[in-house]
This record gives C-alpha cells, structure tokens and sequence, in this order.
C-alpha cells in the first residue's frame, strides 16, 4: 500500500506526540494535517484546579519543614506537633526562595 504525502502528514499530525491517534482522527486530519493540528493544540485546557507555581512552591517549603520536624523529633505525624505557621515562623531562615 503506497501512503501519499497527505497521509503521512495526518499520521505525524494525530500521533500525539508518541500517544497515537483515536479512531477516526486520520481520516478527519487528512484534508488538512496542519490546521488540525493547531485546532488540537489551541483546544486543550488546563484543569481549573491546577495548582500554579505560587502554590507548589508553598507546598514544597511546607514539606521540606515538616520533614525537618520529623526527623528532629523522630515521630511519624509532624502536622499534630506544631502549627503550620509556627513551623514556617521558627524555620523560615532556612527556607530557599526562587
């Protein structure tokens, strides 16, 4: 079976970068490879709960602490020991910030 150039085209286009095409998306992207590509690029929307850098940076620096805790203390369970804040109060000098 010979393949013309607007065939490879839509398989390069639908592949997904390595996740592979859904039934039926060759066929739609054979007119026009490109521009489906693009219409499925510019489709795609973050979830509305996913975290920014602000909010994974915090989380970081609260883990971090709470793993100090721990293993100063030698317990399992750093959040029943202190506070949050009281943990970022005493241990804010060692906090690296990007």
């Amino acid at each position: 079976m010979k393949l013309d150039k607007k065939d490879i085209e839509a398989v390069i286009a639908t592949n997904r970068f390595g996740m592979g095409a859904r039934p039926g998306e060759i066929e739609a992207a054979k007119p026009n490879p490109r521009e489906w590509l693009i219409r499925s690029l510019s489709s795609i929307t973050p979830p509305p709960q996913a975290p920014n850098a602000t909010s994974m940076l915090k989380l970081w620096e609260e883990l971090k602490l709470q793993k100090k805790l721990a293993k100063a203390s030698k317990t399992l369970n750093p959040p029943e020991i202190m506070s949050k804040e009281s943990m970022l109060a005493q241990n804010r000098s060692s906090l690296i910030y990007f």
